[in-house]
């Protein structure tokens, strides 16, 4: 499969029908490729496994719409999903996205070759005190003396957030996310989210000010549901996000100060997660 000329759907349809061994996963993005690739490339059980960002395929809005699905990474992969399942029967290949919210919206979509990840996004299966402290002082040589007591109040900030994106969903606003730099802070050993003077900054910047006592308590109804279940209530951007603002933060070294650095930390790392990502694919 090329990724200079997108495939149509007849063609992906037609390669199945023809040959439905064959062990192909798409998936929303060359990140998630890439981290598949390296989490099973020592494995020779996998060794006929490819792996596709679904931008290799043409997927047209009339597709989505029959679905009633947005534009998005996501939606296609899902109205490919979908395309398979209504025309082939007992292939191999599988469709495979993150999610997100919809543990917690009811929203999950469900079809024969469709694999929603257990965690919120891919980013999850490194939301763990290991791999961070190895990420955090390991390798970014993060100044951090207690990192138990760091790392959980990362979770909790962490959890903040994504509590903070089920409200607006609860609320149906939305809203454009501000940054979250300046609502961020370390004093001792502990990271602090400010999320009462982020919550009215968020509210502000996206005229929505006079909802605040609504959207706090739906904010606050949300954070007592998901602090119980971390990997299922931490949105992966947000986890590498705030890695990276806490390397900076923490007189770690500049170059690996940066999302995309953080990222390819994961990369680096991703045999580590091969047992998880495997469970999730191949059931």
């Amino acid at each position: 499969m090329t990724y200079i000329e997108r495939w149509s759907l007849d063609e992906v349809l037609a390669r199945y029908e023809l040959e439905p061994e064959l062990n192909d996963f798409f998936v929303e993005g060359k990140f998630d490729v890439e981290i598949f690739e390296r989490a099973v490339s020592n494995n020779v059980r996998f060794n006929m496994v490819r792996f596709y960002d679904i931008d290799c395929i043409d997927v047209p809005m009339k597709i989505l719409s029959k679905y009633k699905l947005s534009s998005g990474n996501k939606q296609r992969v899902i109205a490919l999903a979908h395309e398979l399942s209504e025309n082939l029967s007992a292939i191999s290949a599988r469709c495979v996205v993150d999610s997100d919210l919809d543990h917690w919206t009811q929203k999950q979509f469900s079809c024969r070759y469709l694999i929603n990840l257990s965690v919120c996004s891919i980013e999850c299966f490194f939301l763990d005190e290991a791999m961070a402290e190895l990420i955090l002082k390991t390798t970014a040589k993060a100044n951090v003396s207690n990192f138990p007591k760091f790392y959980n109040s990362l979770q909790v900030a962490l959890i903040e957030i994504f509590s903070l994106r089920l409200a607006d969903h609860s609320h149906n606003f939305c809203m454009r996310f501000i940054a979250l730099d300046r609502y961020l802070s370390v004093v001792n050993d502990e990271l602090i989210f400010k999320s009462d003077s982020y919550i009215k900054g968020l509210l502000n910047a996206n005229s929505k000010l006079s909802e605040l006592v609504s959207f706090n308590e739906s904010f606050e109804s949300w954070k007592v549901q998901t602090l119980v279940c971390p990997k299922k209530s931490v949105r992966g951007h947000d986890y590498t996000t705030l890695l990276a603002w806490s390397i900076n933060k923490l007189r770690g070294v500049k170059s690996l100060a940066q999302r995309e650095a953080v990222e390819r930390l994961y990369i680096i790392l991703a045999k580590e997660i091969s047992d998880d990502l495997c469970s999730e694919l191949f059931v």
